[in-house]
């Protein structure tokens, strides 16, 4: 296990230092493979039940999201709405995990500032 952490490490470290000094093929070698590793990494994981298959298809969604963000501007859209998947998976899991009996009101009223933020933000899109 420690062995897949530093090898995440060591890839996402070759990605930021591509991005300011290296050719542009490491950028485009490093920022997947750093995904992948994190992947699998999180595959290994020793208390792996059914709802874990959220965050790795989390993952699997942000591995698109930035898989795209590397292509033309045209699929910059399309690259959005794989991480708003990926964060709604991670937000469905984190949220299996509470109890909502302690203090329900606060994330019901960030549920309803976070849709009012989405409708005006909507109506503006061209």
């Amino acid at each position: 296990m420690l062995w897949s952490f530093i090898a995440v490490c060591f890839s996402a470290w070759l990605y930021v230092d591509a991005s300011y000094r290296g050719p542009a093929w490491q950028r485009w070698l490093f920022k997947p493979v750093t995904l992948l590793l994190l992947l699998l990494l999180a595959w290994q994981a020793p208390m792996f039940n059914a709802i874990s298959y959220l965050v790795l298809a989390g993952l699997c969604a942000s591995l698109v999201g930035d898989a795209l963000t590397l292509l033309p501007r045209q699929r910059l859209l399309y690259a959005v709405g794989a991480f708003f998947l990926s964060h709604l998976l991670y937000t469905i899991y984190f949220a299996s995990q509470m109890t909502l009996s302690f203090f329900w009101p606060l994330p019901l009223a960030l549920l309803v500032v976070g849709a009012v933020l989405i409708a005006v933000v909507w109506t503006r899109l061209e």
